[in-house]
């Protein structure tokens, strides 16, 4: 394939008062030994100084600039796949990075792929601005977890580590625009639920920033958002008439994050959010007895007593099943 065959690819940068990295972002997909390539900035409602820094890039027409008011993530790289000219859509995140020979080996791929495919990559993190210091990387190879329902949202999407033919998701309907951290999962689900094939060049060609967020305020966003994702998926299931989860499968898994959120609202002494969780999971598990215990434990009345008042009763509970059964079974 000679350079005037080949493929254009739109590369799809949100942004959103990211001037600190976004000049990084744009540098890593014009430093592609693949073109032809446009770049194509959406600055979602920006107060800083992004456009300002972009100017030059806007002027030369080294980049597509396109300003909305803030919509979010989702709605941002949505207006992007509007926008998209290529037969490929690359997406990064303003502060993220692509290796320099990325989307050259994934295009090679696609394009000798005999079915409708996504090409993945593997991925390295780092923190902030020091791009040295990687660690993390993909575990499943690229592979999808579909029918493993306990391992679906260990499955670390990220992103840019992705090269994605742009009919495949415009047919997918894009990015959902009312989820919270999951809506690259839930595209990437429901490409493999509608049987796209899942290509994998294993070398870690996409960095991810980590900004160091706080572990409490990032467990209560991606717990609220696989609930959210879980809902979709059942949403999703029913309307094309898939049968890859049970309803109690669903349940199980949507159990389990009420019950931790539960558990996390108790620990910061936010009694009302924790009754709100654990109520929800002691209706989808009744049997569940520590959820019992930690309703009892979110009673405000009790105060310091609640945990061990818990306990107490859990004793007795327990004792009394015991009685039962030595009369019942001998």
């Amino acid at each position: 394939m000679t350079k005037l065959e080949q493929p254009l690819v739109s590369v799809i940068i949100p942004a959103f008062n990211s001037s600190d990295y976004v000049l990084e972002a744009i540098a890593s997909a014009h430093a592609q030994t693949y073109a032809p390539l446009e770049v194509i900035i959406i600055d979602d409602g920006s107060a800083d100084d992004t456009a300002e820094k972009l100017r030059d890039l806007i002027e030369t027409g080294r980049i597509r600039y396109q300003f909305q008011t803030n919509q979010g993530l989702g709605a941002a790289r949505n207006t992007g796949i509007k926008l998209a000219r290529g037969k490929y859509l690359q997406f990064l995140d303003a502060d993220d990075l692509i290796a320099p020979t990325k989307i050259e080996k994934q295009v090679q791929r696609l394009e000798n792929s005999a079915q409708a495919s996504v090409c993945g990559s593997d991925f390295r993190c780092f923190e902030h601005a020091n791009p040295s210091g990687l660690f993390g990387g993909d575990s499943f190879k690229g592979a999808f977890p579909l029918r493993s329902v306990a391992q679906l949202f260990e499955f670390e999407t990220v992103i840019h580590r992705w090269l994605f033919p742009a009919s495949l998701v415009r047919d997918a309907g894009g990015f959902e625009t009312n989820m919270t951290a999951t809506e690259d999962w839930l595209l990437l689900w429901k490409l493999a639920a509608g049987d796209a094939c899942f290509e994998y060049v294993d070398e870690p060609l996409a960095l991810y920033r980590k900004h160091g967020l706080a572990m409490t305020a990032d467990f209560e966003r991606l717990a609220v958002g696989h609930l959210l994702a879980i809902d979709e998926v059942e949403r999703h299931q029913r309307a094309q008439q898939l049968s890859l989860y049970s309803k109690r499968e669903l349940n199980a898994l949507r159990e389990s994050y009420h019950y931790e959120l539960g558990l996390f609202y108790v620990r910061q002494n936010r009694s009302r959010r924790a009754w709100s969780h654990l109520l929800k999971a002691l209706v989808l598990a009744p049997n569940r007895r520590q959820v019992k215990l930690l309703l009892l434990a979110t009673i405000p009345a009790w105060g310091a007593d609640a945990m061990s008042r818990a306990g107490s009763a859990n004793e007795r509970l327990w004792r009394w099943r015991a009685q039962l059964r030595k009369t019942f079974v001998g």
